[in-house]
């Protein structure tokens, strides 16, 4: 069932990857002849007010949402795992760092994003500016987490008290 879910994903990436190729899906060109059509076998999920395929422009906002969580996710892990490693590293950081995580996820992601994007005006890099202004936040709280775990074992530990450096540690 995973190999089955795994080849079904990548067909659908794909799918949504290709579609400009595959269709010629417009959303400034108007159809007079086809506004509002009901699905048919000719339009599988109808038509729009303005006569573009339905099925087309699902394809085609899938394409841009997967772009934009592409961009987003890179941007975050970039930003993120390097933070977090200093953050779990540096006791000094993470005092103000802590407070830094504490404000920002106390605030409704939702609503930071949509007032971000309704400030900035609608755009493709408006939002993905909006969505990774603090979308590497929680990844910097993770990768701290895992850097403190590793830090403080007893290995590391028993390392320090034999006078290792901490960079060779």
């Amino acid at each position: 069932l995973a190999v089955l879910g795994a080849v079904l994903f990548v067909v659908i990436l794909l799918a949504c990857l290709c579609a400009p190729l595959l269709t010629k899906y417009d959303p400034a060109m108007f159809d007079l002849l086809n506004m509002s059509k009901p699905p048919s076998a000719e339009h599988i999920f109808g038509t729009d007010h303005v006569g573009n395929e339905v099925f087309d422009a699902v394809w085609a906002g899938a394409r841009n949402s997967i772009i934009v969580s592409f961009i987003c996710t890179a941007i975050n892990m970039l930003v993120g795992i390097p933070i977090g490693a200093l953050w779990g590293f540096s006791k000094k950081m993470d005092r103000w760092m802590i407070e830094v995580y504490n404000v920002i996820s106390n605030v409704p992601y939702v609503l930071l994003i949509s007032v971000i994007v309704l400030v900035m005006s609608a755009s493709f890099w408006s939002m993905v500016f909006a969505l990774t202004v603090t979308g590497w936040v929680a990844i910097a709280y993770f990768i701290r987490t895992q850097v403190i775990i590793i830090r403080d074992r007893e290995y590391n530990l028993a390392s320090k008290c034999l006078g290792t450096p901490i960079t060779r540690i």
